[in-house]
Formats: C-alpha cells, sequence, structure tokens
C-alpha cells in the first residue's frame, strides 16, 4: 500500500468542474437574454407615452380641423411620427421606429357625426412582433390608456380597463407606409393607446383658459377667490388717469387693487373703483342737492332725511319710493305686522299689471301670490294633471290575443350600439308644472323572450333594462334618474319597474320625462318579432315582444 497522499486532480473531478461551469453559463445567458428583453420593452413603453403625450397636444392644438377632416364615422385620419414633429410636439431627432422597428400611427375617427367626441387609437406596425407572454407587462409602462393587440385576438385592441374592436381603423394606411391594421396575425404583437379624446381641454381642467372653449365653459370659470396683492404690480391708484398701464386705446377692462384692496377697473383711460365712483358727497337737506355738475347715476344722501336720492340726468330721485309710490327694496323687508288689503280668488288670472311675484289674499285670509298668471298658495298640494299609457316597441308578426298593451311605438328611432350589443329605445313625455309641486314616474318594461317547441331554449336568451330620467328644460340638466334592469333570461319573461318622485319648482319650459329601454339578445343586431310559449296541453300562446308603459303623476 502507498502511504503517500494522493495529490492532483482526477479527469472524473475535472469534468463535473465542467458541467457545473457550463450551467452556470447557461443561467447566465438566460438572465442576460431576460434582462436584455426587458429593457427593450422598457424602451419600446417610453416610446409609445412619448407619442401619445404629442398627439394629445396634435389633438387639443389641431381640434377643429381634425372634426372637419372626419364628417363621417367612417372618415379617419392618420397621422405619423412625423406629421407630431412638424409642429414641434417630438424632439428632431425622435427615431420613426421603437426598438423593435415598429412605426407609431395615430388614427382619428368621429364616431358620431357631429358630436365633438373624437375616437383616438394609437397603434403600432411592422417590426419585430412582440411576444404575448411579454406584451402586458411591455403595455403597462406605456401610459395612461395603454393597450396591446396579441396573437391569440388580432382583431381587438384592449387595456387594463377597456377593449374595442379595430374595425373602424383597419385598412387606413399612415404617410408613406401601408395600412397599421388589418385584423389579420400582422397586427398581434404591437402597442396600442387609447386616447378617449372629447375636445380640447379635457386635461386641463385646473387651468383657466383665456379663450372660450365650445362645450366646455367650466375651463373659463375660477372655483376660487383671485388674490389681487396691493404692493405689487397688481395695486393702481383710483383716478388715475396718467398710469401708462390704462390708457383708453389698450387698457380699458383691466382689473387693479387700490392700497386698501378696493377693486379698481380700467375705464376710459382712468382707474375707477366699481360702484362706488358713483356715490357722491352727502348733503345737509334735499334742498342742498347740486343742480349742475352731475352725472346720470350719482347717489347722493340727504342727511336730513335720512335718504338717499339718485339723479336720473335731469332731476333728483328717491331710491325707496319710485314716481308711482311704489316701494321697491333690493333686500329684507322687515316689520312688525304685514296687512294685505287687496282681496283675489285663488286659480284666477292676475291682473296685467301684477308681474310674478305679487301678493294678495282670498276671502278667508289665505296668502295667494301670482305665478305664471294665475293667483295659487303654497300650502295646498292635489293631483294636476295625470296619465297612464304604454307603447309596443317590438311588435308581434303573430296575432297577440288579450295583449297588455296594443299602441304602436313612437318615440325616436330605434338605435343600435354594436361596441355592447345593445338596441334602445327613447320615449319623452312632457310636464309644465304651473308652480312648485312633485313629479311622481313609475314605468313598467315587459320583455318576453321565448319560444315554444324550440329545438334549442338556451339559444333564446335576452336581457332588458329601463332608466327613467327628469329633465329641467330651462338649464338642460338631469334633476333625477333611477333604473332597473333584468336578470338574463333564457327561454323566458321577465317585467321590471322604475319608480321615482322628484320636487320640482316651477320653471318657464317645464320637464321632460325620458324612458329609455334598452335590451339585448346576444344575437347582434339582429331584432325579433315573436315570443310564445306553450301550455301544458299543447296550445301556444302568443306575446307581445316587448312593451314599456308608465303612470306619470303631477301634484301642485
Amino acid at each position: 500500500m502507498n502511504k503517500h497522499a494522493q495529490r492532483g486532480i482526477t479527469l472524473i473531478e475535472m469534468l463535473g468542474a465542467l458541467a457545473i461551469g457550463s450551467i452556470m453559463m447557461i443561467g447566465l445567458s438566460t438572465m442576460i437574454d431576460t434582462a436584455l428583453d426587458d429593457s427593450e420593452g422598457q424602451q419600446a413603453a417610453l416610446y409609445q407615452s412619448q407619442v401619445v403625450a404629442a398627439a394629445r397636444q396634435y389633438l387639443a392644438a389641431n381640434y377643429q380641423a381634425l372634426l372637419t377632416a372626419t364628417p363621417t364615422p367612417a372618415s379617419v385620419v392618420a397621422l405619423d411620427v412625423a406629421a407630431l414633429k412638424a409642429q414641434n410636439l417630438l424632439p428632431a431627432g425622435f427615431a420613426l421606429k421603437n426598438g423593435y422597428g415598429h412605426a407609431s400611427c395615430v388614427l382619428v375617427r368621429q364616431p358620431t357625426a357631429g358630436s365633438g367626441k373624437l375616437d383616438v387609437l394609437g397603434a403600432a406596425g411592422g417590426g419585430q412582433a412582440i411576444a404575448d407572454k411579454d406584451l402586458a407587462a411591455v403595455a403597462l409602462d406605456a401610459g395612461q390608456g395603454s393597450g396591446y393587440v396579441t396573437a391569440a385576438a388580432p382583431g381587438s385592441a384592449r387595456g387594463a380597463s377597456w377593449s374595442l374592436d379595430t374595425t373602424p381603423y383597419r385598412g387606413v394606411a399612415c404617410p408613406g407606409a401601408g395600412p397599421v391594421l388589418s385584423g389579420g396575425a400582422a397586427d398581434a404583437g404591437h402597442l396600442v393607446s387609447n386616447l378617449f379624446f372629447d375636445g380640447p381641454g379635457q386635461l386641463s381642467t385646473d387651468f383657466l383658459y383665456r379663450s372660450a372653449v365650445p362645450g366646455r365653459p367650466e375651463l373659463n370659470q375660477m372655483r376660487a377667490p383671485i388674490h389681487m396683492q396691493p404692493g405689487s404690480g397688481a395695486q393702481a391708484i383710483e383716478n388715475d388717469a396718467a398710469d401708462p398701464r390704462c390708457t383708453a386705446a389698450a387698457g380699458t377692462g383691466k382689473i387693479a387693487v387700490d392700497a386698501q384692496g378696493r377693486v379698481l377697473s380700467c375705464q376710459g383711460g382712468t382707474w375707477k373703483r366699481q360702484g362706488g365712483a358713483y356715490w357722491k358727497e352727502p348733503a345737509a337737506s334735499y334742498a342742498a342737492l347740486p343742480v349742475s355738475g352731475n352725472q346720470t347715476g350719482d347717489v347722493r344722501l340727504v342727511l336730513a332725511l335720512g335718504r338717499a336720492f339718485s339723479w336720473n340726468g335731469s332731476a333728483w330721485t328717491a331710491l325707496a319710493v319710485d314716481q308711482d309710490g311704489n316701494l321697491t327694496l333690493p333686500g329684507k323687508l322687515q316689520a312688525q305686522d304685514a296687512l294685505l288689503s287687496r282681496v283675489v280668488v285663488a286659480k284666477s288670472p292676475c291682473g296685467a299689471d301684477d308681474p310674478d311675484g305679487t301678493m294678495a289674499r282670498d276671502a278667508s285670509g289665505l296668502v295667494l301670490s301670482c305665478q305664471f298668471g294665475l293667483w295659487q298658495s303654497q300650502t295646498s298640494m292635489a293631483l294636476q294633471w295625470s296619465e297612464n299609457d304604454c307603447m309596443v316597441i317590438l311588435p308581434s308578426v303573430v296575432t297577440v290575443r288579450d295583449a297588455d298593451c296594443y299602441k304602436p311605438y313612437s318615440g325616436t328611432p330605434l338605435s343600435w350600439y354594436g361596441d355592447i350589443d345593445t338596441w334602445e329605445a327613447v320615449i319623452t313625455r312632457s310636464i309644465t308644472p304651473t308652480k312648485n309641486g312633485l313629479i311622481s314616474v313609475n314605468v313598467w318594461t315587459q320583455m318576453n323572450r321565448s319560444l315554444a317547441k324550440v329545438k334549442d331554449p338556451q339559444k333564446i336568451s335576452g336581457q332588458v333594462r329601463v332608466q327613467v330620467e327628469i329633465v329641467n328644460n330651462d338649464t338642460g340638466q338631469s334633476i333625477a334618474r333611477t333604473d332597473a334592469q333584468s336578470t338574463r333570461l333564457v327561454n323566458d319573461s321577465a317585467i321590471i319597474n322604475a319608480t321615482m318622485s322628484k320636487a320640482v319648482q316651477r320653471n318657464n319650459g317645464g320637464y321632460n320625462v325620458i324612458i329609455r329601454t334598452a335590451w339585448s339578445t346576444f344575437n347582434g343586431r339582429n331584432l325579433y318579432y315573436r315570443s310564445c310559449y306553450e301550455l301544458y296541453n299543447g296550445k301556444v300562446v302568443e306575446q307581445m315582444p316587448l312593451t314599456t308603459g308608465w303612470n306619470m303623476d303631477l301634484f301642485q
């Protein structure tokens, strides 16, 4: 036996070391490839977000031109990176393609003619497709509205909270290139962004616009006090006609403050206080009021009387009692007692000289006021108007016996919303109160969606929803809304009800009660005109496919 210790490396140990090293190199190579893919995806996402940001600015700056260029839903405007660079919205050296070789194209259309709303899709085409497994992660870094097109569904684009069919955008070519979207496999593996653009200023609601923005009056409204700081450039001197900032030619309308913070405006080249400029020094007596050197609207207080008088251009007139002996007060009338001596009859017409708001009493002493030309009280409420009616929205092609409703539909034309597979019918009823009151509405909708002796009843399905809204016709604003919705019907029927009551004020144009009946048969835009079911004895009973009815009451 050799007593010397073994030295050196055997062949087996060397092979083991090489195997371990090879495994480590493979893992390291995979890590490097993954890191490179992540970096490339991040750069593509950054590229997409920059293009979208530039597109938003382009849309705001060219909004009216884009509306003109998209007069119909089929009209689509295509903008490439070069168009955005031409308006200095992207740096001059900005690449025309991202790291995957995708060329970006912004597609703009007006889905409803004359609506002023634009559907905008930022798409990309060509180059190397991004694998489906990486698409969502890359799109996540591409900013608001980002999404992607997958190989599994190349005909649609989707994001974290939205999805849409790309059909309206297909076949549209960007300048100098082919169509960016086709609905086929070539669309897969690319980023998209949905801009949801409703007009200029939609992302600038925190800013005050100098000029009017069509349809966006709130962009010209302040929601906090404006601080014109005395002692700064906002300060001016009352009656200063030498200030170069206030000239008749270019300064009229400017606003400033004096050292005490009182508001001044530039009027004809002179800084003047608002309103206060017309109040002059008081006079000791009525006889002491000056008869010359006055301007129409000047007001002076007569100290001996404690009353104010205004110069009407030729004489001083009292502000409290007019020439006809009528008293007009801008604030409260406070007295221990008030005696109404004029007696009128409730519901009778007011006099020609009785504007709305004139007060009187009836023979029993009940206080009445003139409201819309009639003497009415404020203490009673009764049913003044009622309507109970219905309409057949989808009639049956087969005679229906003993139906609940036969009146044909006469609302607005039926509307189809393909993106949500839904039809809608709109019925509008008008109510005009003559004084403050209460509108009570109960609406029912019946959907019959069944066929007797059908082989596959699971295919006969539907769902219905009814929405009721009360709109003030003077302001156009919705003041109340409610709705009801059925479950999904499978060869079945359902009746849903929506009930609402709303206190309303008298107005000029009255109120509209709008009833929207929406339904889907989960079968595209095909309408159905027959519904029936089979009794136990085999008899088939016909039904009206879709009806809506209502009961409306006005109490005042």
